[in-house]
């Protein structure tokens, strides 16, 4: 059976010239050791505690700067590999020296400084970055040279990622965006830019009619804006509605009410009551939109399929409570009624009984 110990060590008092066979020279100390039936590596290969341990590698002395030992050639070094280096000079070379970078892959173990600086007081260190194009997160799309950390921008040279190349200083710090309002027509060409979510949309400006659904002022016709509208308190989205202070309000989008529009302009706009109907009830009423045969799909949200003045067949209208809520005569819908007195609700296009 093999017998394992532990190392016995005994302190000597000698000059580094004084250390007799079986003790090593630590820091001018003459360390005397013992056999343990361990060495360097593991347990001795006998069966019997009979050699005296063979010495420490490097003495068992290296600390400090130059913590790891080199067994090759007996020496206590700084590093073993690139491991034991850190970004200011990332390369373990010759001699065990932590030494500089020349390239990306001598910075790849260091995700939050994956550059290699080049000159000045960085170079052959990793850092975050040395210019603009190194830092690709929207929010930090600026470099700052003086700490060579990414930083928000304040200015859209700075925003060099594909689809992101706009600055927008609308909140507290800079973001790197693909449009603002204010640069719709540069980064999005003829289309609109969402100011909710700063990218350029599929909608061509100046298209989209009065309350039709949009995202952006400048989706709507001449006049209108994109104005945020509910149904029963329940949020919609935009639809263009015609600027109050442009000739007035006229039936069936009657209503002038103060809004700020998702673009962020504020004035009055002509509406609807939104307790009653959506604009898409609205305007398949003034399509003329027929329902109730197998072939109709069903009429959109607050819209009922009633009989329309003297149209033939059902079409879809919606609730009121007033004649200034629906469509102007000699509009078919342009009477708020019941059915001859049978509908349980009054709804544009209901004829008297």
């Amino acid at each position: 059976m093999k017998h394992f110990g532990l190392i016995a060590v005994v302190l000597v008092s000698c000059g580094t010239d004084d250390c007799s066979a079986g003790t090593v020279d630590m820091d001018g100390r003459c360390i005397e050791s013992t056999d343990t039936g361990m060495t360097d590596s593991g347990p001795d290969t006998g069966d019997t505690d009979a050699a005296a341990d063979a010495p420490m590698a490097c003495g068992g002395a290296c600390m400090g700067a130059t913590p790891h030992c080199d067994t090759d050639t007996d020496t206590c070094v700084a590093c073993l590999g690139n491991t034991h280096c850190d970004e200011s000079a990332p390369v373990c070379g010759a001699g065990g020296v932590c030494g500089p970078c020349t390239g990306p892959a001598d910075c790849a173990a260091y995700p939050d400084a994956p550059v290699c600086g080049d000159s000045g007081a960085v170079d052959g260190m990793c850092v975050a970055c040395v210019g603009d194009s190194d830092c690709t997160d929207a929010d930090a799309g600026k470099c700052d040279t003086g700490t060579n950390t990414c930083v928000p921008c304040d200015d859209s040279d700075q925003c060099t990622e594909d689809d992101a190349g706009v600055c927008d200083m609308s909140g507290e710090s800079g973001v790197c965006v693909e449009c603002t309002i204010d640069t719709e027509e540069t980064a999005c060409g003829l289309f609109s830019c969402n100011p909710a979510t700063n990218e350029c949309t599929e909608t061509t400006r100046g298209d989209v009619e009065a309350c039709e659904a949009c995202v952006a002022d400048s989706e709507c016709e001449a006049d209108h804006y994109c104005v945020p509208m509910t149904y029963q308190d329940v949020d919609r989205g935009g639809y263009c509605l015609l600027d109050a202070m442009v000739g007035g309000c006229t039936r069936p989008r009657s209503i002038a009410d103060n809004r700020t529009s998702l673009s962020g302009r504020a004035g009055r706009c002509c509406g609807l009551s939104e307790a009653l109907a959506t604009c898409e009830a609205v305007l398949a009423l003034e399509a003329g939109t027929m329902c109730g045969r197998l072939e109709d799909p069903p009429c959109p949200e607050s819209g009922l399929c009633e009989e329309v003045g003297d149209l033939a067949g059902m079409h879809c209208t919606y609730e009121c409570s007033g004649g200034i809520q629906c469509p102007d005569a000699p509009e078919p819908g342009a009477v708020c009624n019941d059915r001859d007195g049978t509908s349980t609700v009054d709804y544009c296009g209901g004829r008297d009984s």
